[in-house]
């Protein structure tokens, strides 16, 4: 039998979640446009990886 590990988040944390993807949604879209140079479009990308990376943890 294996354990199931339920983590439990927030809505105010699902809310957060959401937020992010959806900028890195429209970062990453902006990073494929054919109107933008290609530094225009790393630095989109680097904006969306910027989005999707998790949060530093702290030491409390």
């Amino acid at each position: 039998m294996q354990a199931k590990h339920q983590v439990q988040v927030s809505q105010s944390q699902q809310a957060q979640v959401a937020r992010l993807l959806l900028q890195a949604n429209l970062a990453y879209g902006e990073s494929n446009s054919n109107g933008l140079s290609h530094i225009q479009r790393l630095r989109a990308r680097q904006e969306c990886r910027g989005y999707l990376k998790p949060p530093a943890k702290t030491n409390c």
